[in-house]
C-alpha cells in the first residue's frame, strides 16, 4: 500500500504540474516575459532532476518508510501513548504542516540557511515550476530534518503518505501564475495556502517576504501572527524575486548552484533592505 500511494504521489505530481503549464498559457494571471520563460524553466528544471537524481541515490529511503523502522517504533511518542489510530493520523498530518511551517522559518531566519533558501526567492517570475527550483543541499538538509522528525514523533506512515499528496498540489498551485476568483481566493485563503497568499511570500519586499511561511495551511501564520494580507484592491507584490541576484544570467542552472558561495553585498547578508531598480518591470501578479 507505501509503495503504490507513493507511485501514485509521482503519477500525481506530473499531472498536476501539465495541467497547471495548460492553465497559465492559457489565462495567465501575469503575462510572462517568453525570453525568461525559457531561461528560468531551464533552471527551475534542471534543479529538480538534480534535486530527484540526489534523492533517489544519496537518500533512497522514503520518510514513510522511515516511520516503520524499528528505531521510529521505539522513540516515536505517538508510540508510547494508546492514541486512536484514526486520531494518530490527523496529529500527524498537522505536525507535518506545523514541521514545514517552522523549519520555512529557519531558512529565512538563519544566515547560512538563507544563503542556501534565497535560490528559490531570486525568481523574478513565479509559476508552477519555481516549485521545484530549491538547492540540493537545502532539499538534503530538509530531508534529514524529516527523518529525524519522524522518528523522533512516531507519526504513522499514512499520515506521511497523504501529506505528501496534499503538499505537491498546494505547493505547485500556490506558486502558479495564476488568479483565483475573488470569491473563491477569500474562501479558499481562510484554510489553503492560495497563489495570492504565497505571492506575498516572494515578494522583494523584506517584510512580505519574511510572511505566509506556510506550506498546506494558512493557520500556522494566523497563530503565530507571520500571515500578512495585501490592501483590498493590491492582488499581489509589486515586485517579485529579492533585491540582488536580478540579471538574467543569475538565473542560470550553474550559476543557481554556486549561488550560496558567491559574495553578495552586506545589505543582502543582513536582509535589511528591499531596494529594487526603478526600471526594475517584474510583477508577482498585476
Amino acid at each position: 500500500m507505501s509503495e503504490q500511494l507513493t507511485l501514485f504521489s509521482a503519477y500525481l505530481f506530473f499531472g498536476v504540474a501539465v495541467l497547471l503549464a495548460i492553465l497559465e498559457m492559457v489565462q495567465p494571471a501575469n503575462k510572462p516575459d517568453s525570453a525568461s520563460v525559457n531561461r528560468r524553466w531551464g533552471a527551475n528544471l534542471g534543479l529538480y532532476l538534480v534535486n530527484a537524481s540526489m534523492s533517489r541515490f544519496l537518500l533512497p529511503l522514503s520518510a514513510a518508510a522511515v516511520s516503520e523502522m524499528p528505531i521510529s517504533r521505539e522513540l516515536g511518542l505517538l508510540h508510547q501513548w494508546p492514541v486512536a489510530f484514526p486520531l494518530a493520523v490527523v496529529t500527524g498530518f498537522l505536525a507535518l504542516d506545523l514541521l514545514a511551517y517552522f523549519q520555512h522559518r529557519l531558512f529565512h531566519a538563519w544566515r547560512p540557511l538563507w544563503r542556501l533558501h534565497m535560490i528559490h526567492h531570486t525568481d523574478v517570475e513565479t509559476d508552477f515550476t519555481t516549485t521545484v527550483r530549491h538547492h540540493p543541499v537545502e532539499v538534503v538538509l530538509g530531508t534529514l530534518i524529516l527523518y529525524g522528525f519522524v522518528v523522533v514523533s512516531g507519526i504513522p506512515a499514512l499520515s506521511i503518505l497523504l501529506y505528501v499528496l496534499a503538499e505537491t498540489v498546494v505547493a505547485l498551485l500556490s506558486h502558479a501564475n495564476l488568479r483565483f476568483p475573488e470569491r473563491w481566493e477569500r474562501v479558499l485563503s481562510l484554510l489553503l495556502v492560495t497563489p495570492a497568499v504565497h505571492a506575498v511570500h516572494h515578494s522583494a519586499s523584506r517584510p512580505e517576504t519574511d510572511s505566509n511561511f506556510g506550506t498546506v495551511f494558512t493557520l500556522w501564520d494566523r497563530i503565530f501572527s507571520t500571515y500578512r494580507k495585501l490592501p483590498d484592491g493590491q492582488v499581489g507584490p509589486l515586485k517579485c524575486g529579492l533585491e540582488y541576484f536580478r540579471a538574467p544570467e543569475d538565473s542560470r542552472f550553474l550559476r543557481l548552484l554556486w549561488l550560496p558561495l558567491r559574495p553578495i553585498p552586506a545589505v543582502a547578508e543582513e536582509r535589511g533592505s528591499a531596494a529594487i531598480p526603478s526600471d526594475d518591470k517584474s510583477p508577482c501578479r498585476d
